[in-house]
């Protein structure tokens, strides 16, 4: 047990956290008060100074206390302003006013969000309806825009990825440590890799988000002593809300309850006397969620075609027919290098945190694999075995998606891989805490736990965020884009044929004119095509749309890889291109068809 802290420190700790909750909340003001006057190409650089180093103060007075104190009240307190702290970046967009967060997929999933509202199509008529239903739910009880709900949506289950990481990581390792560490990790926010797992509205990423709660409840349940209870109708009711989140999550999850079921069938049988033996099944859990997906994917034949295409091309791949996933990361590696960054550059910057909760991961699979943590087994009651046996399972179909796909589909399962990783890394920490601290004192494990901690979450929140940091542009949508193309679009013939830079405006008419099919017939002109001459290379008359964050893209982001400053500038300038519409962040030129 932890020694008592003197009246002294513990007084010093309440003045700590004071002077950290009146840095959040100077934080939190100064953000809303600097609200985005347009399209900002890095949330971070826009933000003012100021609150960034509020921030950070919090985070830091949080991390000197959470890490140091006996005091369960104040260690509570303290862990409440960090997680506070960290979660006010991730609510950034929604305090300094953005319109909405999008990469492009989230328009599309606010045009369904918008169909819905306006009952337009039924919920079960979209394969993932989780997400949407939840937003349409909070814009009815807050009264907001259908924009503003889904990134609070985002937000607050941020804040239950939080809470239910430190929650699992304290059922594995009994420790006062655990839950403080446990929100640290939390806080990283690993799963969220920017590569096919985001900050903006994605049903996969929601999901993934979604399956810290069902983990939690998966620890407590294999632990109860009952045949039936209200812990495993409500186990059974949140598997059932990450099939309706997104199925492909929950056909990953299933490979994780496939594996603890054998896990625990083959202890049970061959090995009496481990902790497995002794928990909870889980067998009729795993039934439940693999009907579940079967009933719900039988009436979605999407999710029946993408099962198909994955073990097809995976097949394709060994037999010699077919690319992989690592063309396509050889390919996005030659433009890191053509405009000056590298894919190791990007990799660390992006997953450095999650490379150390692997590597952490790593030393405990060795450890139980060579049999001699019997004690750290003990203490944790085997139920590291199951995250590893998940881990093994999810390694596998990694694997599919990479040697058998051209798409990032790979990094959705590395992101549901990164709960685990994350829980175990942190179970990982709090044990090596505790073993140190028994044989030097807590002095040095503290200092070593707030230095390592602080700057993980340095590392990791800079990257949250896509920004030019990671040769990325920021994912904000400004209100001005999303009218501007609005009534460009309902101000055009049915038929009109759109093209963009890089893009055409498919996913805006998506969020315009809310189909279950995704809209496909926009395209895109080449920097070759721009200075051919746009109107000669079309035979019949159509529409181009380039906005401001196509400048800032191309030209301060890529550096001109594809699109040069004096390619986007030449656009009005062109014969048979003029100019109909423009408000400052879209602007719209029709072009005669010149082509012979």
């Amino acid at each position: 047990m932890p020694g008592q802290r003197s009246p002294k420190a513990m007084v010093r700790d309440r003045i700590l956290l004071a002077v950290g909750f009146f840095a959040l909340t100077g934080a939190i003001v100064g953000a809303h008060r600097s609200p985005a006057s347009g399209y900002e190409l890095s949330l971070y650089s826009h933000t003012p100074t100021v609150v960034w180093v509020l921030l950070g103060l919090a985070i830091s007075l949080s991390l000197a206390v959470a890490v140091a104190t006996a005091s369960i009240w104040t260690r509570r307190v303290s862990l409440g302003l960090g997680a506070g702290s960290t979660l006010a970046v991730v609510g950034m967009p929604v305090l300094r006013g953005y319109w909405f967060i999008s990469g492009g997929d989230a328009h599309t999933h606010l045009g369904w969000a918008r169909g819905m509202a306006a009952a337009d199509f039924h919920p079960a008529e979209l394969r993932y309806p989780g997400l949407h239903t939840t937003t349409i739910l909070v814009e009815r009880i807050l009264g907001i825009g259908l924009e503003q709900a889904m990134m609070l949506v985002i937000l607050a289950l941020c804040g239950l990825f939080v809470v239910f990481v430190s929650l699992s990581t304290s059922r594995v390792v009994d420790s006062h440590r655990s839950v403080a560490i446990g929100v640290f990790s939390a806080c990283l926010f690993l799963p969220i890799t920017n590569l096919s797992t985001f900050t903006t509205p994605h049903p996969m990423t929601q999901a993934i988000l979604v399956s810290s709660f069902v983990v939690y409840l998966l620890l407590r349940y294999i632990r109860t002593e009952r045949s039936v209870s209200a812990l495993g109708g409500l186990l059974a009711l949140s598997l059932l809300s990450l099939v309706l989140y997104h199925p492909q999550l929950a056909a990953h999850l299933l490979v994780v309850f496939v594996g603890i079921s054998l896990v625990q069938f083959y202890h049970r049988r061959v090995r009496p006397s481990h902790p497995v033996a002794s928990h909870r099944p889980v067998y009729g859990q795993t039934v439940f969620l693999g009907g579940a997906f079967l009933v719900w994917s039988m009436g979605h034949d999407v999710i029946q075609n993408v099962i198909g295409f994955h073990l097809t091309s995976t097949f394709e791949y060994f037999v010699g027919d077919g690319g992989s996933a690592g063309d396509s990361v050889d390919a996005q590696g030659d433009s890191l290098t053509a405009i000056g960054g590298s894919v190791a550059e990007v990799g660390l910057k992006l997953l450095g945190p999650a490379l150390v909760f692997c590597l952490l991961t790593a030393a405990v699979v060795v450890w139980l694999w060579l049999d001699v943590g019997d004690r750290f087994r003990r203490e944790t009651d085997g139920m590291i075995h199951y995250f590893v046996v998940g881990l093994i399972g999810l390694s596998g179909l990694f694997g599919i998606y990479f040697f058998g796909s051209a798409g990032q589909m790979y990094f959705r399962v590395l992101g549901l891989m990164m709960l685990f990783i994350t829980i175990i890394g942190a179970v990982a920490i709090t044990y090596a805490a505790d073993t140190v601290s028994r044989i030097t004192g807590s002095t040095a494990v503290h200092g070593a736990l707030g230095v390592g901690f602080a700057i993980l979450l340095v590392v990791s929140l800079l990257a949250l965020y896509p920004s030019p940091y990671v040769y990325n542009p920021s994912t904000h949508v400004t209100e001005g884009s999303m009218s501007g193309h609005e009534l460009a679009l309902e101000s055009t013939p049915a038929d009109a044929t759109f093209v963009g830079i890089r893009a055409g405006p498919n996913r805006f008419a998506d969020a315009t004119d809310p189909q279950l099919d995704r809209t496909k017939r926009h395209g895109a002109i080449t920097g070759e095509e721009i200075d051919d001459g746009i109107a000669s290379i079309y035979d019949e008359p159509r529409y181009l749309s380039v906005t401001r964050l196509d400048w800032e893209r191309e030209v301060r982001t890529y550096q001109g890889l594809r699109y040069s400053d004096e390619q986007i500038e030449s656009i009005p300038r062109q014969v048979g291109v003029n100019r109909i519409q423009t408000n400052g962040d879209v602007t719209i030129y029709y072009v005669d068809g010149q082509q012979a």
